[in-house]
Formats: structure tokens, C-alpha cells, sequence
């Protein structure tokens, strides 16, 4: 993460480095009572038309950890007044830890962040370099996002996995944490 990148963070957390702990999403995620909502800030690389340099992304978004994802598709099928025959699951590529916000790889190599979507926040765009990017620039690059399929709602049930790699900050239970991964020292 880039100086610019680093300094962009801490703006939108509203803080200084010294006033967050540093802690990994599983020490933040590893054991969660009930189904709390999380604040994260998350870095990406949206997928770009052909043609378009790379960018990165910082997005902030609140996500529920914890939760039953095929219930929140039945759940949201009931609001709607639809059959759950509606409903076609998928497979997941990844296994869930019970009571936790945290799923793992089913190769056991890589873990992540998991939730169902909230709200999402603001993005900030940087180019190859770390420097901004207008954000009507950067979405201009972005490939159109395509709606999920398979639920069969009319208001899409938004389950998120985010890698620990990628997770810059958490907020729980009105503390903010800093994935070591993006001190100043791992810059």
C-alpha cells in the first residue's frame, strides 16, 4: 500500500495510526456472538474493460458477520411473498467457521473475511502509481457488475468474502483495528 493509499485510509477512518489497535481480522473475527455488523475497509482491483489501465480501490462498507446466507436468501424469498423453490444454491469454493465472521479456502491455503453486505460505503481510486484517480474516471475503466442469478429475489441477498490480505480495518463493537498487513512498516 502506498504512502497516498495509507494516508487515504486514515481519512476515512477520521484517525491517526496511533489511535488504532493493530490486530488481524481473525483476532477481531475469529469468535463473534450472534450477528453483528462490522465496519471494513477493503482494498481491490475491480475488473477493467479491455483497454483500461489497472486501478486499485479502497471501499468502506458495513457487513453483517456470522450469518446463514441460505436464510437470508429464504428469508428475503418470504419478504417478497416467492417460493423457495425460487432458490437454486450454488457451491461455495470456501468453508465457513462456525460463530465467526471468517471462512477458509477449501484448499486450506487462505482465509478470509465473510458477511452479507450491509451497506457499502465510499470507494477511493489510485491508478498503477498509488496516486488518485477521479472517481467518474476510475468507473469508466470498470467493467459493468452483473446481478446475481441464482436467488431468484428481486432484492439481491449480497454475501461478501474479502481476503485477510485485502482488509485494511475493521470496526467492532465501536473499536477500530489495523490489519498489520498495512502499517506504514509493510508499506
Amino acid at each position: 500500500m502506498t504512502t497516498k493509499m495509507q494516508k487515504t485510509l486514515f481519512s476515512i477512518l477520521g484517525q491517526k495510526e496511533g489511535e488504532m489497535a493493530f490486530a488481524t481480522p481473525m483476532d477481531v473475527l475469529g469468535k463473534v456472538e450472534g450477528a453483528p455488523l462490522v465496519g471494513i475497509i477493503y482494498k481491490s482491483q475491480p475488473p477493467v474493460k479491455s483497454g483500461c489501465p489497472a486501478i486499485t480501490r479502497l471501499t468502506s462498507a458495513t457487513i453483517q458477520v456470522n450469518t446463514d446466507y441460505q436464510r437470508s436468501v429464504a428469508n428475503q424469498l418470504n419478504r417478497e411473498g416467492k417460493s423457495q423453490d425460487a432458490y437454486v444454491p450454488g457451491t461455495t469454493w470456501y468453508q465457513t467457521i462456525p460463530d465467526s465472521g471468517i471462512a477458509i479456502h477449501k484448499d486450506g491455503q487462505k482465509m478470509y473475511v465473510r458477511g452479507k453486505l450491509h451497506n457499502s460505503g465510499d470507494s477511493y481510486y489510485f491508478d498503477e502509481n498509488g496516486n488518485p484517480i477521479p472517481t467518474a474516471l476510475a468507473e469508466s475503466y470498470m467493467k459493468p457488475k452483473s446481478p446475481s442469478k441464482n436467488q431468484g429475489t428481486d432484492k439481491p441477498v449480497e454475501a461478501r468474502v474479502y481476503s485477510f490480505d485485502n482488509v485494511a480495518s475493521l470496526q467492532k463493537d465501536g473499536r477500530t483495528y489495523l490489519n498489520p498487513l498495512f502499517s506504514p512498516t509493510n508499506a
